[in-house]
């Protein structure tokens, strides 16, 4: 006898009938169940449990498998299938793993359940089902935390494109030479005045002689074409 009688330790078993079982992920769906702790299933046999499932529920029990409360279906299922089968499954029961807890379902529809099972452990072992590890954001969350240093560049061009240019240097008006200051100072000691007096156009100089000068003054846009 597999049963604790003395202490009156019996199996709890959770027979759940009238079900649908469905995979990927295996469950059973809109199942019935029946809580069983008042009986001592280790003092039958196959035939005795048969006959016992099939006066609760008022029917046939011909597929009747089995799986421990606190495995996943798809990794604990058995099938009880002989009396050899039905030992196993009440020492399971009794073993400290179990805690006394048992889940019995019963299939009506003959489906390949056991199949199902064995098909999904072997595409989970392939990781077509295998969940997200969890530290997975946690090591992504730590890598964003972690401060990106720049590399300090030897060389940074300059966005300045009057440099080597005396002209734009000149023109853009961003840095005054020394030589232009002293030329301005002269031209107001020579005047005497606060404004700087800039060359006029010469009309009678001739057009190949001429040199254009930074500056000078024309009268209208004629003089300006010639040049």
């Amino acid at each position: 006898m597999a049963s604790d009688s003395k202490q009156h330790k019996y199996l709890t078993v959770y027979i759940h009938y009238n079900g649908l079982f469905a995979p990927k992920p295996l469950v059973c769906l809109n199942d019935v169940v029946v809580s069983i702790c008042d009986v001592d299933f280790g003092a039958m046999d196959l035939k005795d449990f048969n006959l016992f499932i099939a006066k609760l529920i008022e029917g046939s029990c011909d597929n009747v498998y089995y799986c421990t409360r606190n495995e996943p279906l798809v990794e604990g299922i058995r099938r009880i299938g002989n009396d050899a089968d039905y030992f196993e499954f009440i020492e399971t029961g009794y073993s400290d793993e179990a805690g006394l807890r048992m889940n019995v379902y019963l299939d009506h529809e003959n489906e390949p359940v056991l199949d199902w099972a064995n098909m999904e452990v072997v595409e989970d072992d392939e990781g077509h089902y295998s969940e997200e590890d969890p530290n997975d954001d946690k090591d992504s969350q730590l890598s964003d935390d972690i401060p990106y240093e720049h590399e300090a560049y030897d060389y940074i061009p300059s966005l300045d494109k009057t440099i080597g240019d005396e002209f734009l240097h000149r023109v853009s008006g961003m840095c005054k030479d020394i030589n232009d200051e002293a030329e301005t100072d002269e031209v107001e000691t020579k005047n005497g005045d606060d404004k700087p007096v800039y060359p006029v156009h010469n009309e009678n100089q001739k057009w190949d002689k001429m040199v254009p000068i930074l500056g000078v003054r024309f009268s209208n846009p004629m003089e300006l074409k010639i040049v």
